[in-house]
């Protein structure tokens, strides 16, 4: 998958016209809402309608993108983050884990959103690099999240993308290319200087915990399958009691 045109628009009831506008982040966020197969599209439709001030200039899913305010204007997604940032709903929940971030339909939807933000990043001179809390702080440009917004901001509560979104993983794909068949889990911690390179590294050991194939699993149940086996060959070397006769 190379080409996302042609994206279709549904108006989003709200945004707000900036001239001129300088647009350095692209924020990632999750929309709280099931992967289906047309949750961009409704996404879009709630925007479209909505009496509550929220939009995004894009929503992704796993087989479409709609576009829902226009790049050179502000949309309301990421207090502190919007007026110079592009923000992008993806389906699912900022409470997904590792292994869910990593199936099917994730990893069709991450492709879909490289390929969106690797378009836009060069079409607004912006940089294909992660950044951190200090990073956005620092006023540098890159891709980020609602999380990181939140915290640098403090003008929401809002943790999405998630803990354990596959940040690295994206950014690799953004930058190489290339279709990739499954995203390392990648967690994201409260702490504000990790790279995504830690977040990759962090989210394997995360990994190796709690899929139930992992090699600690694996030794555990060895462990606990040598004992039943001792256990049974001392049972059945204890001498049997004598018959009395009658």
């Amino acid at each position: 998958m190379t080409d996302l045109s042609p994206i279709p628009f549904v108006k989003a009831r709200h945004s707000k016209a900036v001239p001129e506008r300088k647009i350095r982040l692209l924020v990632v966020h999750t929309c709280e809402i099931l992967e289906k197969g047309d949750t961009a599209e409704l996404i879009a439709a709630f925007f479209s309608k909505g009496s509550k001030q929220v939009s995004a200039h894009y929503c992704v899913d796993a087989d479409s993108v709609v576009q829902c305010v226009k790049d050179h204007d502000v949309a309301y997604a990421a207090p502190g983050g919007n007026h110079d940032g592009l923000q992008f709903e993806l389906a699912g929940f900022a409470a997904q884990n590792s292994l869910q971030w990593a199936d099917a339909y994730s990893n069709k939807m991450l492709d879909r959103l490289a390929v969106l933000l690797r378009a836009k990043a060069a079409e607004h001179n912006i940089p294909l690099v992660y950044l951190n809390d200090a990073g956005v702080r620092a006023g540098k440009s890159g891709i980020t999240t609602h999380a990181v917004i939140s915290r640098v901001y403090k003008k929401s509560n809002h943790t999405d993308p998630g803990p354990w979104f596959p940040m690295g993983e994206l950014i690799r794909r953004c930058v190489e290319n290339v279709t990739i068949e499954a995203p390392k889990p990648v967690p994201k911690p409260q702490g504000d200087d990790m790279t995504a390179e830690e977040h990759d590294w962090l989210g394997r050991v995360h990994h190796e915990l709690v899929n139930p194939e992992s090699s600690l699993q694996r030794r555990l149940a060895a462990l606990e399958a040598a004992a039943l086996a001792s256990a049974k060959v001392v049972a059945a070397a204890k001498p049997t009691a004598a018959v009395k006769k009658a």
